[in-house]
C-alpha cells in the first residue's frame, strides 16, 4: 500500500492556523474493485511511482520517457522547475506537445514572461525548455501571461498565443518574435465587467474562446454572483473576434472558473473548477451535441478515483485541462499552488498532476492510475 500525502487547510477552530495532513490510500485492490479487471498499464497511463528503482529526483532528463510521475516536482532538461503556472496549458503542434506558462505569483519578478517547453511523450522527465516566448516589460507584467495556449494556424502557418483578458500574440515561426496585438474590442459590450479565465478551442480552421466575466465593484473586487460564461467565435485569422456573430453561447455561471472546451467523438464538453481561491476544488462539466446547447445543459460532477472527500478534491488540485493526447486516450491536468498558498500545499508534491481519463456513459472518469482494459 502506498500513501499519497497532501496538505490541506484544517477546517476546525482548534487548528485554524495549522495544516492538516490527509492521507489518500490507493491500492491495486481498490482500483480492481472500481475497474473489475486487472491487466497491465497502458503506455500513456500515469503511474503513482517511477518504473525506476531509484528516487524520481535521480531520474535524468529522458526525451523518450513515457512515465508520468505525480506528487513530485517536475523539472526540465536543465534541472529547473517547469515554469508553466498561472493556468498554462498543453497543445499538440505537428506531433509535439507544447506547454506554455509562466512563473507562479510572487515567486519571481518576471511572472509576466511566458515560457515554452516541449515533449514528444508527455513523460514527467521528458520536458525540454525551448525558449522564452514573451519578455514583458515591467509595466506589462501585472495581469499578463495567464491562461496561455499556443496554436499553429493550419492555413496561415502563423503561431498564436492566446492569453487571459484578450492578451493575444502572433509570430511567423516558433523561433520568431511574438508580437503583442492590440487588444480586440469586447464583443459582449459589458462595460465595467472584468474578464476572467479563458480557454481557446480549435476545430479545424475555426477557433473559439471561452471565458467568464464578472461585474467589477468600485473597490476593484468582483461581484461573483454576476459571473457569466461566454463562448466567442474568433475571426478567420485568430487575431480577434468574428465581425458578424461573435457570441456562440452565454449563460450565468457563478462559482465556476478554470475552463476547458473540447469534443469527445460527437459530443461537446465544457469542464470547469469550482471557485475556491487557491484551494483544491471539485471539477464540473456540461455536455451537449452543439456548443449552443451547452447553455441549456446541467452541471455534473466529474468522477475521480480515488473519490473526492471533504478535504481532498480533484486529487488535491484545481482542474486545468482535459485533452486527447492520441486517438481515444485522454488526460486530466490539475494545478497545485505551493508558491501562492504554502499553508495548503507542500512544494515537494509538485505544481501539476497529469492523470488518465475515461468517458463512461458520457461522464469523464479520472483515475490516479488505471490499466489498459
Amino acid at each position: 500500500m502506498r500513501y499519497y500525502t497532501l496538505f490541506v487547510a484544517c477546517a476546525t477552530a482548534i487548528a485554524a492556523a495549522e495544516t492538516l495532513i490527509v492521507l489518500i490510500r490507493t491500492t491495486k485492490k481498490s482500483l480492481r474493485i472500481k475497474m473489475n479487471k486487472t491487466t497491465t498499464e497502458q503506455e500513456l497511463a500515469p503511474s503513482s511511482r517511477s518504473k525506476s528503482k531509484g528516487k524520481y529526483e535521480d531520474l535524468p532528463y529522458n526525451p523518450r520517457s513515457k512515465t508520468i510521475t505525480n506528487d513530485v516536482e517536475w523539472k526540465d532538461n536543465n534541472g529547473n522547475l517547469l515554469d508553466v503556472s498561472r493556468g498554462g496549458k498543453i497543445s499538440n503542434i505537428d506531433g509535439i506537445f507544447c506547454w506554455v506558462g509562466t512563473t507562479p505569483f510572487s515567486s519571481k519578478a518576471d511572472n509576466g514572461d511566458i515560457y515554452l517547453y516541449k515533449s514528444y511523450t508527455l513523460g514527467s522527465n521528458s520536458w525540454e525548455f525551448v525558449r522564452k516566448l514573451v519578455d514583458s516589460s515591467a509595466a506589462e507584467k501585472l495581469g499578463t501571461g495567464g491562461n496561455c495556449q499556443l496554436h499553429k494556424h493550419p492555413s496561415n502557418g502563423t503561431y498564436h498565443l492566446h492569453c487571459k483578458r484578450r492578451e493575444f500574440y502572433i509570430s511567423d515561426s516558433i523561433d520568431g518574435d511574438f508580437v503583442r496585438l492590440a487588444k480586440p474590442k469586447d464583443p459582449s459590450n459589458n462595460d465595467g465587467w472584468r474578464w476572467g479565465a479563458n480557454y481557446v478551442y480549435q476545430e479545424k480552421n475555426e477557433m473559439y474562446l471561452v471565458t467568464t466575466m464578472s461585474l467589477e465593484n468600485a473597490d476593484g473586487t468582483i461581484d461573483g454572483t454576476t459571473r457569466t460564461l461566454y463562448i466567442f467565435k474568433m475571426n478567420k485569422a485568430w487575431t480577434g473576434f468574428d465581425p458578424t456573430t461573435p457570441i456562440v453561447a452565454t449563460w450565468s455561471w457563478p462559482k465556476r472558473e478554470g475552463l476547458c472546451l473540447f469534443k469527445e467523438r460527437s459530443t461537446y464538453f465544457l469542464t470547469a473548477s469550482h471557485t475556491a481561491g487557491w484551494k483544491n476544488s471539485f471539477t464540473w462539466f456540461r455536455s451537449a451535441d452543439t456548443m449552443e446547447q451547452l447553455s441549456q445543459a446541467s452541471d455534473v460532477e466529474v468522477l475521480f478515483s480515488p473519490e473526492n472527500t471533504s478535504s481532498i478534491k480533484s486529487m488535491g488540485s484545481q482542474h486545468r485541462q482535459i485533452i486527447e493526447v492520441s486517438s481515444g486516450k485522454w488526460i486530466f491536468m490539475g494545478s497545485r499552488y505551493p508558491d501562492e498558498a504554502p499553508s495548503k500545499y507542500d512544494s515537494k508534491y509538485g505544481r501539476n498532476i497529469v492523470t488518465p481519463v475515461r468517458f463512461i456513459d458520457g461522464v469523464p472518469n479520472v483515475y490516479w492510475k488505471y490499466c489498459s482494459c
